[in-house]
């Protein structure tokens, strides 16, 4: 049921069961899996049904992405650029790309620092499936190195795979969608008579008991100067990435340094998905293989993205690495024609030079770059001096990269390259330009890491279970829970969490 907070009576004093904090893609997905199972939710959104630019315009701050010893690159828009206010959130700017990472980004590597997280892929698989039942997509129940589209097969490197395929699924509930895919997702909470969401509530504050171990309320502002408070036995804080950060910080009446904080980390450790182009390609010898897995991104099918293997990052100690293919490749260039005529003669494949002869789809393909950034301490939000219209501090993005990440990209692409001469299937144009990868970089709008999760206070901002450490009943949904961010799209795995999470609190609700 939807009520607008500028309509609640100042003052009030609202009791709930569980009090979601944002209403985007994972609060929902949360608020939908209690509801099914009998427990009582409110949502808090601070946007409404459609876009609002007063509302938008809270996500203004600072940002800037940095690298040690060279040059700043301001990001003055990306703030507010990155992120929806409204009920839904991200899932209208949201492609739908969604994927599982790879196991090897649960696991503790000795040449990524702060690498792994505390349990494996394994054991999140059961709720990954039902998170693809939630995005509406089929489950990755298949091998992505076997044929499993005739139609569209997989390219194979070689018997030793040491280059692989990772495969895509589109969901539907997304700005790419049928427009009432969206509306269905949002009316499955907004239109249950047994569910609370307000529009328009900015929460400005968590507010702790006396002894400051338990969440006891939170205080809801509108932008219309409404003020009133929630009560509920547990919180779920779902506001993003950044977000989160910002309204831990800002809640320290009790917690001086912001709740969950005691040990520094909340904002720390923000990392997200960039991409590199720098004229890149890949030119295969092979023309009688069709890359249509790779290039055709048609949202029922699904698609890939090529890969170094597990066993090739190990023995190369190389984070994770994907090649992507851009769809409509044009002809290459005189020079980069030559170039590829070269490596089809080299590996003994070109029956005919003639231009004319071969197939764009097959043999050429413009390409671009992701590589696994490894959890930074140093890169961070913060709170900025600048207040909103509601009095809260704004954030600061210090998004940093290290040099082992660009060096890791640099040696990523060499060694991807090898692998393809080496398995005889073609070769691969990389130009990198060391001192303006930052400049030419894409930055994503996947907000990770802030919040990250570990057994260990003194490590992580949330436990196992995504509770906050040292507070009862304040949890956070997200990707600012991640410990290792790897290069997979985050939204499944947000919703995968956030599916586990539920889990949890049906149990302790059952015991309450």
């Amino acid at each position: 049921m939807i009520i607008d907070a500028y309509e609640v009576p100042n003052g009030k004093t609202v009791d709930a069961e569980i009090c979601i904090i944002g209403g985007g893609i994972i609060g929902i997905a949360i608020a939908r899996e209690l509801r099914s199972r009998g427990l009582g939710v409110t949502i808090l959104e601070s946007g409404g049904k459609e876009m609002e630019q007063d509302s938008q315009s809270l996500y203004k701050g600072d940002g800037r992405i940095f690298e040690t010893g060279s040059n700043k690159r301001e990001l003055p828009d990306y703030l507010h650029q990155s992120r929806l206010r409204l009920l839904g959130g991200s899932v209208h700017g949201w492609g739908g790309k969604c994927g599982i990472p790879d196991a090897e980004v649960f696991e503790k590597r000795d040449w990524i620092p702060n690498s792994g997280w505390p349990f494996s892929r394994q054991e999140l698989m059961p709720f990954f499936d039902r998170a693809c039942d939630t995005l509406k997509i089929p489950r990755f129940d298949y091998d992505a190195n076997e044929i499993f589209d005739k139609d569209r097969p997989t390219f194979i490197f070689g018997p030793e795979k040491r280059l692989t395929t990772s495969p895509r699924h589109i969901s539907p509930v997304t700005r790419r969608g049928p427009k009432e895919m969206i509306e269905a997702y949002r009316g499955s909470v907004a239109d249950d008579p047994n569910a609370d969401v307000y529009l328009h509530a900015n929460v400005v504050d968590i507010v702790t008991n006396e002894t400051g171990n338990a969440i006891t309320q939170v205080e809801v502002a509108t932008l219309k100067q409404g003020r009133f408070t929630v009560r509920a036995k547990r919180f779920i804080l779902a506001t993003g990435g950044i977000e989160n950060v910002r309204l831990l910080l800002n809640s320290s009446k009790k917690h001086k340094n912001g709740l969950g904080n005691d040990h520094g980390l909340v904002g720390r450790y923000f990392s997200g998905h960039t991409t590199f182009a720098n004229s890149s390609a890949l030119y295969l010898t092979n023309r009688h293989q069709p890359l249509t897995l790779y290039q055709n991104k048609d949202a029922r099918k699904i698609w890939g993205v090529f890969k170094t293997s597990r066993q090739t990052q190990i023995d190369h100690k190389l984070p994770n690495f994907t090649v992507s293919l851009n769809s409509g490749s044009p002809r290459p260039n005189s020079k980069d024609a030559a170039v590829m005529q070269s490596s089809f003669l080299m590996d003994g494949r070109m029956a005919n030079p003639s231009l004319e002869k071969y197939s764009p789809r097959g043999s050429f393909a413009q390409a671009y770059f992701m590589t696994e950034l490894a959890p930074n301490p140093e890169s961070r939000i913060s709170l900025d001096e600048q207040t909103d219209a509601l009095g809260q501090q704004r954030v600061r993005m210090d998004w940093k990269f290290s040099k082992d990440d660009l060096d890791g990209l640099a040696r990523s692409a060499k060694v991807f390259g090898q692998e393809m001469g080496a398995s005889g299937m073609g070769r691969m144009k990389a130009v990198f330009r060391r001192d303006r990868l930052l400049m030419t970089t894409g930055p994503s709008r996947h907000h990770i890491g802030t919040t990250r999760m570990d057994e260990n206070p003194k490590s992580g901002v949330v436990d196992t279970d995504c509770k906050v450490h040292g507070l009862e009943n304040l949890y956070i949904a997200g990707s600012s829970v991640f410990p290792s961010g790897g290069i997979i799209n985050p939204t499944l795995t947000i919703v995968a969490l956030g599916m586990k999470l539920a889990d949890h609190l049906v149990d302790i609700g059952k015991g309450a």
